[in-house]
């Protein structure tokens, strides 16, 4: 292989994990700037794909990346930022998943 076609090759990986870094890192911070750092340091919190509220007064709230999380009613919910619910998953001693805090959108 030549030499110049390493150095491109090279160069191009190096392009991409740049694009992937600026894509993946800085987006996340930007997204999860609002939420509170004692809710889930700024990491953890996921926007809500789908939320349905239960009879008995819970919500069962899924993620955009398939995380279902049920909260009990008892739970403080926080204002969104951005209008829409959010929640912070936690796995818990009993191995399932519980929302450390939820934020929900002004209108509810």
């Amino acid at each position: 292989m030549p030499r110049a076609f390493r150095i491109i090759m090279a160069l191009l990986v190096v392009l991409a994990a740049l694009c992937f870094y600026i894509a993946f890192f800085l987006t996340e911070a930007r997204a999860h700037s609002w939420y509170d750092p004692e809710c889930c340091s700024g990491k953890d919190c996921r926007p809500a794909k789908d939320v349905v509220v239960r009879d008995d007064g819970s919500i069962v709230i899924t993620t955009e990346d398939g995380i279902s999380v049920i909260v009990p009613p008892s739970l403080p919910r926080r204002q969104s930022h951005d209008n829409k619910w959010h929640v912070c998953p936690y796995p818990s001693s009993e191995l399932v998943l519980r929302a450390r805090c939820v934020y929900e959108p002004g209108n509810v």
